[in-house]
């Protein structure tokens, strides 16, 4: 017979994940989850196929399986052997795979990102990022761009298509590098559905494990059928309870007998594993004595049974709806559902999240809501685990629902709420570092015309002036408290209206804050520490007292106004026109006419009216909520183009965005204000720098 293929890999190593981009990923594998695991038996006969399947996996995609699988200590990772099958479909891949071994990967950086992703249904800690535990282990699958960086095929065996390098690669295998979770699906970390909670759904979990043993048990069968050339004695009965001495096969000492008794209890430890039981419950179950396969089947439902009694009393079944999500949706092949998942949804809609589904008729009162997730039956304030509606539930969890909730009415509100965005228009957001020192807006200038550069001449240092201006990060915030009294009384109305009020708060903050530049020190703005001037001064030749008018006069004259101010330190016309001419309400209507807004076209020619392009743009009107003088006008130049006002947000250090602001959830309500004063606070935080860099593609004018 031909000597089949070998491989040596890492399956999972304990650590962070990573994304697409090889950044530190959002969820981490612990050590103990894999040891724990491996000394279960769940790597066991670990499937490989080549590539993840998008349902069930398929028998001709099977690469091989995974024999020898231990825990490495020096290296932190579950270590083993693929014996490769041998078919049309397979020798492909196989032969590929020995290539790339013969080119040196992984132990080089040019080879392709090849390497073995694990499937398994994880337990999460508390905080719904930490894996505690596998419950499960699927495949250990060949693919590309793993999200575990030292997940890794290490060297190749000898077979049918010969010695493909038995050696052991230089670097990045054994260690060194961050070693990450062998999660497979790629996506935006924001995209990926991952959940918070740790529990299978009970029925799911006991189908798939039924089909495991049936497998196993017809395996078992086979094995135990073995021949031998001398007739075996009687097998003696065992006790049920497992008391008493007992000697397989009528305590014949010979070798069929311990071979035997070493296939049975291979066999059970083989059933126990494959449970999915809680590991406590599988060593339990390894210390009993079991006559037969079907004695092992037995205990382990009942078990089972004594599992789900326990957890009767505090799960439910909402609206006739599960909780638990499919677990064959790819979720980073993390195949688990959240039983969080209604709750999630009837907190959304008690805070008036859009598309959000109506509650099952018991739990249409927020207060019955509030008992399902905190137990606290007496609202007192205090997390009763013994009285949960809602299996995962944790001290922090109404909390961290609710912010959940409100963060998505924030976000529709933001959207509807366009007349006080009209900052975004005309502001530059830039990115930072994360801290929050003082921000620098800088502005470049100064070389003017290039000089003439004579045949074999030398070039000329050309000096490059610049100008810059500080802004300190500012934050702002409070919290808002949902009472018990609203809870009690499900005042839905007031739940809904706080985040909505949260979103009005931060735009109305944001606008006014860009809108004190231009009315700063009675209308001159602050004052520019590269002059010690202000803002708008005659010296700049951004500052007049001129009305807008019934006509395009006025903003003729600041457009030219604006297209001729001076480059830093050279003299050179800036040349840029202003894009946005910013009105008080009550200019709005005469600033639409004179900009040729309005139904049909003009009669005359009129050069507002018109768009000629990015360099002379038509100009478009924005109103400033925040100005209280019926007078006064500005413009301003389009920031793509040349940025004047510039804002920075700590929570988006990125920049190119206006975030909206963050929420915080209290962080026990066995604490603080839910404990003293009967609230559950909700924290926002709303953190920017802004400030301009000068006087140039920005006017105002301050009519008398």
């Amino acid at each position: 017979m031909t000597e089949r293929r070998s491989f040596k890999g890492r399956l999972i190593a304990a650590g962070p994940t990573r994304t697409m981009l090889g950044e530190a990923g959002r969820y981490t594998v612990t050590a103990a989850a894999i040891r724990e695991a491996v000394v279960a038996g769940l790597f066991r006969g670990l499937a490989c196929f080549a590539d993840h399947a998008p349902g069930t996996p398929s028998v001709r995609r099977l690469v091989g399986v995974w024999t020898d699988v231990v825990w490495d200590d020096g290296q932190q990772a579950a270590v083993g052997t693929l014996r490769a099958y041998e078919t049309a479909t397979t020798r492909p891949v196989l032969d590929l795979l020995g290539q790339w071994l013969e080119d040196g990967a992984p132990a080089t950086a040019a080879g392709p990102d090849l390497g073995v992703s694990l499937v398994f249904y994880p337990r999460l800690g508390g905080d719904g990022r930490t894996v505690t535990g596998l419950a499960m282990v699927e495949s250990a699958d060949l693919v590309m761009f793993p999200a575990c960086e030292r997940a890794r095929i290490l060297a190749g065996g000898s077979g049918a298509g010969g010695d493909r390098g038995r050696r052991e690669p230089a670097c990045g295998l054994a260690g060194g590098g961050e070693p990450v979770v062998a999660f497979a699906s790629w996506q935006a970390e924001d995209e990926i559905p991952f959940y918070s909670h740790s529990e299978l759904k009970q029925q799911e979990m006991k189908n798939m494990t039924k089909e495991i043993e049936a497998t196993e048990r017809v395996t078992m069968q086979e094995a135990l059928a073995v021949e031998t050339t001398a007739p075996l004695p009687e097998k003696e009965s065992r006790p049920a309870n497992g008391a008493g001495e007992f000697t397989p096969w009528g305590g014949a000492d010979n070798g069929v007998a311990r071979w035997v008794e070493a296939l049975q209890s291979a066999a059970t430890t083989a059933i126990i594993a494959s449970s999915g039981l809680p590991v406590t419950v599988q060593q339990r179950l390894r210390e009993g004595v079991y006559p037969s396969a079907e004695a092992v089947y037995d205990a382990v439902e009942r078990a089972r049974g004594e599992l789900a009694a326990l957890h009767e009393g505090g799960v439910v079944q909402l609206g006739g709806r599960s909780r638990v999500r499919p677990g064959h949706g790819h979720a980073g092949s993390i195949r688990l559902g959240d039983p969080l998942d209604e709750a999630r949804e009837l907190v959304a809609f008690f805070f008036g999240a859009d598309g959000a589904a109506p509650p099952p008729p018991n739990l249409r009162h927020f207060a019955d809501l509030y008992v399902a997730l905190t137990g606290d039956i007496h609202f007192r304030g205090v997390f009763d685990g013994t009285r949960l509606q809602f299996s995962g539930a944790t001290t922090t969890t109404l909390a961290n629902l609710a912010v959940d909730a409100m963060n998505k009415v924030i976000v529709q509100q933001f959207q509807a709420l366009d007349h006080y965005r009209w900052y975004e228009r005309i502001a530059s957001v830039e990115p930072n570092d994360g801290r929050l020192h003082a921000m620098k807006w800088i502005t470049l200038g100064g070389i003017g015309n290039l000089p003439t550069v004579s045949e074999g001449g030398a070039y000329t240092e050309l000096s490059v002036a610049d100008v810059t201006e500080t802004a300190s990060f500012v934050k702002r915030g409070g919290y808002v408290g949902i009472t018990r009294e609203m809870i009690k009384n499900s005042d839905i109305m007031q739940l809904q209206a706080i985040p909505r009020a949260l979103a009005v708060a931060a735009l109305r903050t944001r606008s006014a804050a860009v809108a004190a530049l231009f009315t700063a020190s009675s209308g001159i703005g602050p004052t520019l520490s590269q002059d010690s001037k202000a803002l708008f001064h005659a010296d700049h030749s951004n500052l007049a007292t001129t009305a807008l008018g019934t006509d395009a006069t006025a903003w003729r004259a600041a457009r030219k106004e604006c297209f001729k101010h001076a480059e830093v330190n050279s003299g050179k016309v800036l040349g840029i026109f202003p894009r946005f001419l910013l009105v008080p309400a009550e200019l709005y209507d005469t600033a639409l006419s004179i900009l040729g807004y309005g139904e049909g076209m003009p009669t005359t020619y009129t050069p507002e009216a018109q768009d000629r392009g990015f360099a002379d743009p038509r100009p478009i009107p924005l109103v400033v909520p925040d100005w209280t003088d019926a007078t006064d006008w500005a413009y301003i130049v389009d920031p793509a183009v040349y940025p004047v006002i510039q804002m920075s947000y700590s929570q988006a250090p990125g920049g190119r965005r206006h975030p909206i602001p963050e929420l915080f959830a209290v962080v026990s309500e066995t604490s603080g204000l839910m404990f003293t004063n009967d609230t559950l606070p909700i924290k926002v935080r709303d953190e920017f720098a802004l400030g301009v860099n000068g006087h140039r593609g920005i006017g105002k004018r301050n009519v008398a």
